[in-house]
């Protein structure tokens, strides 16, 4: 269940109050789109919240080398 809701906080999936692990599942695939993508809002999301920007990357980097 941990990486099931990470993945859904990644995304930005609105899984509040879900209890059961195949409602959760039910969920994630339900965000789908018809062509088995998420919506453009939630990849948008991913990359505004998930993804470390290039410059705090680049300073981290630098101080494992």
């Amino acid at each position: 269940m941990a990486k099931l809701k990470k993945y859904a906080k990644a995304y930005g999936i609105n899984v509040a109050g879900v209890l059961e692990k195949d409602e959760f599942i039910e969920r994630l695939v339900a965000a789908r789109g018809p062509n088995g993508c998420l919506p453009p809002a939630n990849e948008s999301y991913y990359r505004k919240h998930s993804i470390p920007n290039h410059h705090m990357l680049c300073s981290t980097m630098c101080y494992l080398f």
